[in-house]
């Protein structure tokens, strides 16, 4: 409780500003914090749902200060208290959520002018959510970080400890649910730079012990290596080393490793070579995977606005039950030059070869409790290729529940390319946040020989502030050896740009401007689009200061041309009546409407008073869309509000 109490008393205590004061060999520096309230209310409309109304609040304060000893330590501290309050009505269901949030934080920096300066960190963040229809959440996290500088040795060095305690209780929809990790850290980096050398090592190690599924225990080790060389006046030979370790024991062993190493040759001004060679080896789901990979290159510049290059490269690997080669060339070149008017002219055009062969007979493998997290609205991407649909099983945190696949359920399932995608839904059991366990079947690639061309064309003028390009990609595969069923694996892209630029900036006003068309088009995909966008700026005088910002976009994609419309504009005005006082504000607006997504449209209205580090914010938001729940649609509108005062 002790940051709730700090935070009542900094916001009892009156706003004059603070002035630090001596007590014996410490300087107590000021204390500051905020306080915040935030409103939301939502309405939805649906034909059988009727009127939904969802109302939304929060109010945090935070406090932060420090106390130090010029000669011997510092501490620092924050701290937050928040409350939450959910309401949720339909006619069909009434809930109830009540959350708050208490975290503390305090830095401890020992020795601060020595050649040894340590630093000890500890974190709480505790937080409860109830639901009136009996569901709840609690975690509890204790963070200890202990780091130790080291910049007197002949290797500069730092050392990081740390220990971290988790504890979540949940109960949702008539299952429940407890999770009690602790997790050890321990990191050490050093690095050296000489005139003529540079050395790097980074080294990582994570043990989780899950006190109530042991078999969820797991250990990872991560060790990085570099080793830069240069040789002779000018750099005359450059060499470069890399290593790159990771091993995993528990939860699917797991080890990969990867040595490189690259050599650049500079044999006269105009001529210069690189040689790179990379051996890798990775070890996973009962089986290992081996890579040779070798390649060199050579650049030439002719005149000093014509350069050519060539290089050559392969592989092999060796993979379940058969191997790989890859064959590969290319060749660019490149003129620029200068033309009348202060202009300039570039043209590049680049070709590349490669054959890739694959010999293996094709199998199924299955995955086991892979884990996800569903994170920033985002779906699932599962990790392997060619996944069978039908053998997909998404189960809950502990392995025992079975989650319902459906619009109108759980989650749904969308291949994405090669790629399958998992997709939260909005109503299901699965919430943001929330980490589930994965069962599914993919097929290897089976024995299959493909040849990859690829053209780029790149051209463009510029004059000034005033820039024009064009731009040209064909990607094609074509197969050589294999079944026809499998030709849906290789990629025929074909992309075109044209795209104009113009900046223009003075001491008073100024702008900048963008259009693009853009052509995208594969075996699977299509689309035309267009977006343009523009900023300016305005100071009539020096403390005022006027900028906005205005973006438009169309998009076209599919055989019947389905389109995407964006657009948003949004002003800032800023105002500095004297050094001490700032008048802040802005405005913004964003449409968008989607075929198949539907309209979404958002204004937002704030501004602030800020007077040293004192700052009123306040913000008001309105949002208004529409969106699918299976064969329904729903009208949603909401409407925010933030208030924060910072002191």
């Amino acid at each position: 409780m002790l940051g709730v109490l700090l935070s009542v008393l900094l916001l009892l205590a009156a706003t004059p500003e603070p002035v630090a004061a001596q007590v014996g060999l410490f300087k107590l520096g000021r204390w500051g914090g905020s306080l915040l309230f935030r409103m939301q209310k939502e309405n939805r409309e649906a034909p059988e749902l009727t009127n939904q109304r969802l109302y939304n609040g929060a109010l945090e304060v935070k406090n932060s200060g420090f106390v130090i000893n010029p000669r011997l330590l510092a501490f620092q501290w924050t701290g937050e208290f928040a409350l939450y309050l959910d309401r949720y009505r339909t006619e069909l269901l009434s809930k109830d959520t009540r959350g708050r949030l208490l975290g503390h934080s305090l830095i401890t920096s020992i020795f601060r002018h020595s050649a040894y300066p340590t630093q000890i960190m500890w974190n709480k963040t505790s937080n409860r959510i109830m639901l009136d229809d009996s569901g709840r959440t609690n975690y509890d996290v204790n963070y200890l970080q202990g780091t130790i500088n080291m910049p007197g040795l002949a290797m500069p060095s730092r050392i990081q400890v740390g220990w971290r305690d988790f504890q979540e209780t949940w109960r949702r929809a008539g299952f429940d649910n407890t999770r009690d990790q602790l997790r050890r850290s321990l990191s050490y980096t050093g690095n050296r730079d000489a005139e003529l050398s540079t050395i790097a090592v980074r080294y990582n190690f994570l043990n989780v012990v899950d006190r109530i599924r042991t078999d969820w225990d797991y250990v990872n080790h991560t060790a990085n290596a570099r080793y830069r060389r240069l040789f002779g006046d000018e750099q005359q030979i450059s060499y470069d080393s890399r290593a790159n370790l990771f091993v995993r024991k528990g939860l699917g062993d797991y080890q990969s490793g990867r040595v490189g190493q690259s050599l650049h040759l500079k044999h006269m001004p105009s001529l210069s070579s690189r040689y790179h060679h990379t051996l890798s080896l990775t070890h996973a789901l009962g089986g290992a995977y081996l890579q040779n990979t070798a390649s060199a290159s050579l650049q030439h510049r002719l005149w000093e606005s014509l350069s050519s290059g060539i290089s050559l490269g392969g592989s092999l690997g060796k993979l379940r039950g058969g191997q790989t080669r890859t064959y590969s060339m290319s060749g660019s070149v490149n003129y620029s030059k200068r033309i009348p008017l202060s202009g300039r002219f570039q043209i590049g055009w680049t070709r590349g070869y490669s054959i890739n062969d694959i010999q293996a007979t094709q199998t199924e493998l299955s995955v086991v409790h892979q884990r996800y997290v569903f994170m920033a609205g985002l779906p699932i991407l599962l990790r392997e290729q060619d996944v069978i649909m039908g053998s997909i099983l998404v189960f809950d945190e502990s392995g025992m529940k079975i989650f319902d696949e459906g619009e109108d359920r759980d989650y749904f399932i969308r291949r994405a390319g090669d790629y399958v995608e998992i997709h939260r839904t909005q109503f299901g059991r699965i919430r943001e946040g929330d980490l589930v366990l994965i069962d599914y079947r993919f097929r290897t690639m089976p024995s299959i020989r493909y040849a990859t061309n690829t053209r780029v064309l790149s051209t463009g003028l510029s004059f000034g502030g005033l820039s024009i390009t064009y731009n040209v990609n064909d990607h094609k595969q074509d197969l050589l050896r294999g079944k026809e069923e499998y030709l849906d694996n290789l990629n025929q892209l074909h992309t075109k740009s044209l795209q104009a630029r113009l900046n223009a900036r003075g001491d008073v006003a100024g702008m900048s401007a963008l259009a693009r068309y853009r052509i995208y088009e594969t075996e699977s995909l299509s689309f035309r689009s267009w977006d343009f966008s523009a900023s300016t700026f305005w100071r009539p005088f020096g403390r005022l200061h006027l900028s906005n910002r205005l973006t438009v976009s169309r998009l076209f994609y599919g055989e019947d041309n389905t389109t995407l419309t964006s657009r948003s504009l949004q002003g800032e005005l800023s105002w500095r009546p004297t050094r001490a006082f700032i008048l802040r504000g802005h405005a913004r607006y964003r449409a968008r409407n989607d075929a198949l997504r539907l309209p979404e449209d958002l204004f937002e209205f704030g501004g602030s008073l800020e007077r040293y580090w004192r700052v009123l914010r306040f913000v008001l938001r309105y949002e208004k869309r529409e969106w699918q729940l299976g064969e329904q649609f729903v009208n949603e509108d909401r409407l925010a509000m933030e208030i924060e005062r910072t002191f």
